[in-house]
């Protein structure tokens, strides 16, 4: 008996000190919280007879449907770079401007990949663009500005605009203008906009982000 009160006693300070080492690295060396990265979300063409709104309203229901039952779901590798060494900049990124004199504040969210480490496939998303306007701070909403997803960068180039009267949904949850990190939501349609006869749709949908600067 207490060869096996023994061996449990090792294991479960073994577990102990792994969980320990793991709240290390998110904490840090010097004990400051480091700042989780990520950019993910979920895609699906939408089909030719379906209206918009109708497609907005089955995104967000949590049952299959016709929208979520063909959804692709993309992650961005947050921890790619470009730039020269030692100049190196985050390819994902979200630019919080505040508002000034002449405009009235937005947010720029900035994702993709370097692709001299994740070259482009066909079919599969290679960047993603949104220009939120007039959401410069925390707990705020938006739904006017310009979109755009690229598939393999140039294979299939899709966007939207609000001037077109065209759906966007930006909230920025968290903002902090001293380290410039923020999380986030997003959701759009875009269409094809290199090739009018296209008519296809798609509808970008579970969007969440959580980025600095």
């Amino acid at each position: 008996m207490k060869f096996y009160l023994m061996i449990l006693t090792v294991i479960v300070t073994g577990i102990t000190m792994v969980a320990c080492d793991e709240i290390g690295e998110l904490t840090g060396s010097n004990g400051e919280p480091i700042a989780i990265r990520y950019l993910t979300f979920k895609y699906a063409e939408i089909p030719a007879e379906m209206s918009d709104s109708v497609a907005i309203s089955l995104s967000r229901n949590e049952r299959q449907n016709r929208i979520t039952a063909s959804v692709v779901e993309h992650w961005f590798p947050t921890s790619d770079s470009i730039g020269f060494p030692g100049s190196k900049t985050p390819v994902n990124k979200v630019i919080v401007t505040p508002p000034g004199s002449s405009h009235s504040g937005g947010a720029r969210l900035l994702g993709g990949q370097d692709f001299d480490v994740h070259p482009p496939q066909s079919g599969v998303p290679s960047s993603i663009f949104i220009d939120a306007l007039g959401v410069s701070s925390a707990e705020q909403s938006g739904s006017s500005g310009e979109w755009e997803l690229r598939f393999n960068e140039q294979e299939l180039v899709v966007s939207g605009s609000s001037v077109r009267g065209e759906f966007m949904e930006f909230t920025l949850d968290t903002y902090d203008s001293q380290s410039r990190y923020s999380t986030g939501r997003f959701a759009f349609i875009a269409r094809n906009r290199e090739n009018p006869t296209d008519t296809r749709r798609w509808i970008v949908f579970d969007g969440e982000f959580a980025l600095g600067r």
